[in-house]
């Protein structure tokens, strides 16, 4: 006879269970002529003489499986059968704002959608599609706001480019020169580029 002590289910990843039944050969252990068949849902998984401690499930859905082993006679008659139920978890959608796996984080905030290209931010300034959107750097929407993408407008009185210098003072205004006029009306300074002429 054989007794079930314990059993455990490991998962190490989202689609593999380890499952372990804890048995205990007490009296015989299992005989030679005898058989020993996994069953998942049903389906046989495994079959052999030997009788191990753990056995491994790889590629599974999420969803629940009835795991069952059989102690089979020579003679097909089965001798023991021991089950368990193994519940293998949604893997999480890292962008349908769900929580797929029910573990309290949705998408990106989920540890499980760390190296999804998704939540990936892009870098403005290295070259590469961090994000795998097709988009590098500053052609990149997520780079519309960065700094090292905004372009400064040389005579509207705005540091539109947010590097806390503005107009001239900005090195993207090197074509650029003060140019200092007055007239009757008005006295004003503006940035003018090299090539043109202040209209008086």
């Amino acid at each position: 006879m054989i007794a079930l002590q314990a059993w455990s289910v490991q998962q190490p990843d989202p689609s593999t269970a380890i499952v372990c039944f804890g048995l205990d050969a007490v009296c015989v252990p299992v005989a030679s002529e005898h058989t020993v068949n996994l069953l998942l849902d049903g389906a046989l998984h495994y079959s052999s003489t030997l009788l191990e401690d753990c056995y491994s499930f790889e590629g599974l859905l999420p969803g629940e499986y009835l795991v069952e082993l059989e102690i089979v006679s020579c003679n097909g008659v089965i001798l023991d059968i021991f089950d368990v139920t193994i519940t293998m978890p949604d893997v999480e959608q890292c962008t349908n704002e769900i929580d797929d796996d029910g573990d309290g984080l949705i998408d990106c905030d989920d540890p499980d959608c760390a190296n999804d290209p998704a939540c990936q931010i892009e870098d403005c300034v290295n070259g590469f599609d961090d994000d795998g959107d097709g988009l590098i750097d500053c052609d990149d929407d997520d780079c519309t706001n960065n700094s090292a993408c905004l372009t400064e407008d040389c005579i509207n009185g705005i540091d539109d480019d947010a590097d806390g210098l503005i107009d001239c003072a900005d090195d993207e205004c090197f074509d650029y020169q003060m140019f200092e006029a007055s007239s009757q009306e008005l006295d004003f300074t503006q940035c003018q580029h090299l090539t043109g002429r202040l209209q008086q």
